[in-house]
């Protein structure tokens, strides 16, 4: 509020709406879960409810002083809210989401010169980052530690992500428990990937370059057998069309890429003609595998990156070497770091 009533809001009536409007969010806030459950239950049954709270108070208070104060909403209230106008506008929540976009930025625009350099972080300046998953697991798909602790770090350093995936079938499913493959059973990347996503994901092939600053891919098994084939036939291995597609066009429009664990192969294949210096950590074997294309591969330790400025592209071992998640963390941390720095 102090900042909203500082910077932004001048005259009596601006700070009346404001003052109306927290005061109906902290009441809010109290319920939100409650009504969080409500919205779930009438969403899944596909009703509209006409619920005191689509038409109460907390959306009145909010929509009155416009969008500069819902940026400022917690997320976990936030989506609810979302929940609530969806249902109230009689709207998928997707579709909603996009509106809510678009009026975000219409706002942002409109109030940015205020907020340059005055502790506000406005739609334009958070950095846009998608991050390809491999399905959910990491003896047949994405790295799950991994994959959270790369938007985690995203999360804490206020970065807009997107999910994406390869709409195509898992080289296998494996048992995680006995880590043996399934005979028979079948499943999708863009599938599975979303479980790690919440469901927020989209096909590789949907990902639009314009709308990101930089990509990231976690490791796990996932990587070198569903977006690239390193882990099925060695050194001649090839790329998934669609990820090879996006990460050579981001690349050559200047985009940083970053790669955790053994995504470093999709790295070493597609741009080992310029020489990339990268890291899978420190295993001979497979460093001389990713070579053959001639990238250079340079040892390092868990919690440590290899930032090849020239090509803008961060390497991370992660469980290549980590003992524990804490270890892979510290190296997944500086790499987001390092690719945000260079986005």
């Amino acid at each position: 509020m102090g900042h909203i009533q500082q910077f932004l809001l001048k005259s009596p009536a601006d700070l009346q709406c404001a003052r109306a409007a927290t005061a109906a969010f902290n009441q809010f806030y109290d319920g939100w879960e409650e009504l969080s459950q409500v919205n779930t239950e009438l969403l899944r049954r596909g009703e509209h409810p006409g619920a005191w709270y689509t038409k109460g108070p907390f959306l009145r208070a909010v929509q009155k002083p416009g969008w500069g104060v819902v940026t400022v909403l917690k997320q976990a209230p936030f989506e609810v809210y979302q929940e609530s106008e969806a249902l109230r506008h009689e709207v998928t929540l997707q579709e909603w989401a996009k509106r809510l976009d678009r009026a975000l930025e219409r706002w942002e625009e409109s109030v940015h010169p205020l907020c340059r350099g005055r502790g506000f972080c406005t739609v334009s300046d958070m950095k846009r980052v998608a991050v390809i998953l491999s399905g959910c697991g990491v003896f047949d798909g994405a790295e799950i530690h991994e994959s959270v602790l790369v938007l985690l770090a995203l999360d804490r350093a206020n970065a807009r992500v997107v999910c994406a995936a390869p709409d195509v079938a898992q080289h296998h499913v494996v048992n995680h428990l006995t880590q043996q493959p399934v005979p028979g059973e079948h499943r999708n990347v863009l599938v599975e990937s979303a479980r790690i996503a919440r469901g927020k994901i989209i096909p590789v092939s949907q990902l639009r370059l314009a709308d990101v600053d930089a990509i990231i891919l976690p490791g796990g098994f996932g990587a070198a057998k569903n977006l690239c084939t390193f882990a099925l036939t060695g050194p001649d291995f090839a790329v998934n069309a669609e990820v090879a597609q996006v990460l050579q066009q981001a690349h050559q429009q200047g985009k940083p890429l970053g790669f955790a664990c053994i995504a470093p192969a999709v790295a070493a294949k597609l741009f080992g003609a310029e020489h990339l210096e990268f890291t899978i950590g420190n295993d001979a074997g497979t460093a001389r595998a990713l070579q053959q294309d001639g990238a250079r591969h340079v040892n390092c330790t868990v919690h440590n990156v290899v930032v090849d400025r020239r090509l803008k592209i961060v390497t991370t071992p992660a469980y290549m070497l980590a003992g524990r998640i804490t270890e892979a963390e510290a190296g997944i941390n500086k790499l987001v770091q390092a690719v945000l720095e260079m986005a």
